[in-house]
C-alpha cells in the first residue's frame, strides 16, 4: 500500500515520537479501530523508521482528521518526525465515526481511555455548589497535607499510561493551585496522552497559559457561573472573579488551547444564560450546559437548594434549551448506565479511585494497590460493569425511561443508591416526555457552538 504523507499537520499531537511503543492494553483498542503498522521519516527525508502503529485514513487529508480521536497515543508535540498513513479503503470514514469506534472498543474491553485526575482540592474560589466540600467552612490544614505527593502523582500517571489511558484531564479544586502541575502535564505528554485542563480560569494569565501549552496542554474546560459580576460574586464569594475568568479564557485561547466553556445551570444564574451563551459565541467557543446539581462528597446537602424547580426547568426546555431536546431512546433493552468503570474513571487528590469523577463510590486507593490491580480486581468496579437492566428495578418499568438523562454518579451522590431513582432526575424525564407528547421538538439547526456531552453505550 502506498504511504500517505501528512504534510498539512493540523494536529501537532498526531506526531510520532522516536521509538514509540504502546502498552499492550492500548494495542487492543487500536486493533479494534482498524489501525495498521506505519512508517515515519525525518522531515528532510533522511530515511525511514519503522513504527508500531498508524491511524486508519480516509480520503485525502481527511486521514489526519480521522486520527484525532486516538492522536494522543502517537507522541508529544514534536516536529522531529512526520506521520505516514497507509491507505485502507474500508476505513474511509468521518472523524467522529472513527472516534466513536475507539470509544466503543474501550468500553467493551474495559480500557480506561478517559481519566479525570483531581490533583488537589485547594481552590481560589468558594463556590456554593462545589461537590468536594462546603467551601464556606475553612478546610482543615491536616486534610490538605494528606494529598498525594508529586512523586505519587507522577507514578500514577505512568500507571495510567500502562493501562491504556489516552485522555487525561487535570482537575481540582483548582488544578492550577498545584505548584507541580506543569510537571504532571509534561509527564502525561511524554506518555502520549492528550491532556485537558479543567479550571475556573482565574489563574490563567497569558504567561501561565503559554507555559501550559508548551508543557503539553491541548485543551481546557473553563467553568462560567454567570454574566455579571454581581451574580458571579454571589456564587463564588470572590470579588472580581468574572473579569479574571474572562481574562483567563482569552489568554488560554490566545495561547493555542482548544477552549470549551461549561455552564452549570442553577436558580442563581439561569436569568443570565442567554448572556453567558453570547459570551461564548462572541469568542467563537463551544460550551456545555448542565442543569444537574449534586450533594457534596462531605455529606452536606445545602448545595442542592440551587437546583432548578420543575416550572423553571420546563420553561428552560421550552425556550433556551429547546436545542437540547431529543427524541425518545430506542435502546430500552439496555440498563440506564454510562461509561462508569468501563472506559472512564476518576482519581481523587488522596489517591481514591472512583468509577467516574462524578460517581464518588470508593473502589480502592492507589496508596494501597496499583491502578492495574484496582481496575482489574475491585469488587465495586466489577459490580458496576456487570449491571443489567433488572438491577434497576424502579427504572426498568418507568414510562419516562426513554427520555431519562439519568447520571448514576449524580443519583449515587444524592441518594446513596447507585441503581435507584432520584427525584429531580425523574422530574426532568417526566418534563421531557410531556414536551415530546405535546409536539415540542428540538431546533432543526441547533446552535453550532453547543456541545452535547458524549457517553458510549454498548451496541
Amino acid at each position: 500500500m502506498r504511504p500517505f504523507l501528512g504534510r498539512n499537520l493540523s494536529w501537532p499531537h498526531a506526531i510520532l515520537g522516536k521509538g514509540v511503543r504502546l502498552p499492550e492494553s492500548a494495542s487492543g483498542w487500536l486493533v479494534a479501530a482498524g489501525c495498521e503498522p506505519a512508517y515515519v521519516t525525518r522531515p528532510k527525508g533522511r530515511g525511514y523508521r519503522r513504527s508500531d502503529w498508524t491511524l486508519p485514513r480516509g480520503r485525502g487529508y481527511r486521514g489526519m482528521a480521522a486520527g484525532y480521536g486516538v492522536a494522543a497515543a502517537f507522541g508529544p508535540r514534536s516536529w522531529h518526525f512526520m506521520l505516514h498513513l497507509t491507505t485502507r479503503p474500508s476505513m474511509a470514514t468521518e472523524p467522529n465515526q472513527i472516534r466513536h469506534r475507539i470509544q466503543r472498543a474501550a468500553y467493551e474491553k474495559c480500557i480506561p481511555i478517559q481519566v479525570v485526575f483531581e490533583v488537589t482540592v485547594r481552590c481560589n474560589l468558594r463556590c456554593h455548589h462545589c461537590y468536594n466540600f462546603d467551601r464556606a467552612e475553612p478546610r482543615p490544614l491536616a486534610r490538605s497535607r494528606e494529598e498525594l505527593t508529586p512523586e505519587e502523582v507522577l507514578s500514577i500517571i505512568d500507571q495510567l499510561a500502562e493501562a491504556g489511558t489516552l485522555y487525561l484531564a487535570f482537575s481540582g479544586g483548582e488544578a492550577l493551585m498545584h505548584p507541580n502541575l506543569l510537571d504532571f502535564v509534561g509527564q502525561a505528554r511524554r506518555r502520549y496522552m492528550l491532556v485537558r485542563l479543567k479550571s475556573n480560569g482565574i489563574r490563567l494569565t497569558p504567561a501561565a497559559a503559554r507555559e501550559l501549552v508548551e508543557a503539553g496542554v491541548h485543551s481546557a474546560d473553563i467553568t462560567l457561573y454567570g454574566a455579571t459580576e454581581e451574580t458571579y460574586h454571589a456564587f463564588t464569594r470572590v470579588p472580581g472573579a468574572l473579569e479574571q475568568t474572562l481574562r483567563g479564557i482569552d489568554a488560554a485561547k490566545e495561547a493555542g488551547m482548544k477552549v470549551r466553556l461549561s455552564f452549570g445551570l442553577m436558580r442563581t444564574n439561569i436569568h443570565e444564560l442567554e448572556a453567558m451563551m453570547e459570551l461564548a459565541r462572541s469568542r467563537g467557543l463551544n460550551y456545555t450546559m448542565d442543569p444537574h446539581v449534586t450533594a457534596r462528597y462531605d455529606g452536606t446537602r445545602d448545595s442542592m437548594e440551587l437546583r432548578l424547580d420543575g416550572p423553571s426547568l420546563r420553561r428552560l426546555y421550552e425556550s433556551t434549551l429547546r436545542q437540547m431536546l431529543r427524541g425518545p431512546s430506542n435502546r430500552l433493552d439496555l440498563p440506564p448506565q454510562c461509561s462508569c468503570a468501563r472506559s472512564v474513571c476518576g482519581i481523587t487528590a488522596f489517591g481514591e479511585v472512583y468509577p467516574c469523577i462524578g460517581a464518588p463510590v470508593p473502589s480502592g486507593n492507589l496508596r494501597d494497590k496499583s491502578f492495574a490491580e484496582i481496575w482489574k480486581d475491585s469488587p465495586v468496579l466489577n459490580r458496576i460493569r456487570s449491571l443489567k437492566l433488572d438491577d434497576f428495578p424502579v427504572c426498568k418499568p418507568c414510562p419516562d425511561r426513554a427520555f431519562c438523562r439519568r447520571s448514576s454518579g449524580a443519583v449515587y451522590s444524592n441518594t446513596g443508591d447507585y441503581t435507584g431513582p432520584e427525584a429531580w432526575t425523574c422530574m426532568e424525564a417526566g418534563i421531557l416526555h410531556e414536551l415530546h407528547d405535546a409536539g415540542v421538538r428540538g431546533d432543526a439547526a441547533p446552535d453550532e457552538n453547543t456541545v452535547q456531552r458524549f457517553s458510549v453505550e454498548p451496541e
